[in-house]
């Protein structure tokens, strides 16, 4: 049989366990072991049997003769996105004017999404990891509101590490405040400082359920799809710690001083991976440097 080339991105689920490797290596596949099947009154292979009945259900699939190995040839296309949709924003940061509108519109939102838009602006404002941010209490908040003390389980670098509390954070601090004192008020015996709207208001009186993870505001995806649509900025949450280290980064001047405030622990981490410039600052770069290079 010829081999038949397959698109794997419309790879019928039923064929996956023909294969030994993944869908998208591109490579020969070699069959898995054969054992014994009868079909028919006829001796076939295991693969032999499932081809046929491949067949029916996926017309044209194979040829009409069932080789040994029908899959034996079948080479896969690889799918044409070459980065997981996971992984599209790792070199990406955001631009000053859609730091300041990303800004405003959460603040927009505030009423709408109550504790996932406060978290995202505590990412903006600190450049901590959404992970870490949604893990806070308000008892890691020290009682002359000068620092946020994150205890090492909650950190990447299993390390306690601090926060200081500058102006902007303060901001958030405030609106996070004043919802206790209005509208969530039945929050207020609740630690994290980003609690979930879908608490039982008839478990509150149980200590064990208001500490546990229950409580607290897990996914950010609704207000970060809302910000996106309204703003048509494209991009992930992760991007907001990318852009306050490089900011942090080009302020400072040196990444030694940044890792201060971004809690990586090696300053290479910083420059390898979140040091990211905005195309317009290359070019700035560009044109910065060509006026050394101009000898007329």
């Amino acid at each position: 049989m010829v081999g038949r080339i397959i698109n794997s991105e419309k790879f019928p689920k039923e064929l996956r366990s023909f294969f030994t490797r993944p869908l998208e290596s591109g490579n020969l596949i070699e069959p898995k072991t054969i054992f014994k099947n009868i079909k028919n009154g006829k001796l076939f292979s295991r693969k032999q049997a499932t081809a046929l009945e491949l067949e029916e259900k996926f017309p044209g699939l194979f040829s009409k003769d069932i080789p040994d190995n029908p899959v034996n040839k079948l080479r896969l296309i690889k799918p044409t996105l070459k980065q997981s949709p996971g992984t599209r924003y790792n070199n990406q940061r955001f631009t000053d004017d859609e730091l300041k509108t990303i800004y405003t519109t959460l603040i927009n939102l505030a009423d709408k999404y109550p504790f996932q838009s406060e978290a995202l602006l505590f990412m903006l404002v600190t450049g901590r990891r959404a992970e870490e941010t949604l893990k806070i209490r308000r008892s890691h908040i020290t009682k002359d509101k000068t620092r946020i003390i994150l205890p090492a389980g909650i950190t990447k670098a299993r390390k306690e590490e601090i926060i200081y509390i500058t102006d902007p954070i303060s901001v958030v601090l405030d609106m996070l405040d004043k919802k206790l004192q209005t509208t969530y008020q039945k929050y207020r015996f609740v630690d994290w400082l980003f609690p979930t709207t879908r608490i039982n208001s008839k478990k509150l009186h149980s200590d064990k359920y208001v500490r546990s993870d229950q409580c607290r505001t897990r996914e950010l995806r609704g207000c970060w799809k809302a910000l996106k649509d309204l703003t048509k900025i494209n991009g992930a949450p992760k991007m907001l710690r990318k852009t306050y280290s490089s900011i942090a980064k080009l302020t400072l001047g040196t990444s030694s001083k940044a890792i201060q405030l971004t809690g990586h622990n090696q300053e290479s981490t910083l420059e390898t991976y979140y040091d990211k410039h905005t195309p317009e600052q290359v070019r700035e770069y560009a044109e910065q440097v060509s006026k050394v290079l101009k000898f007329k």
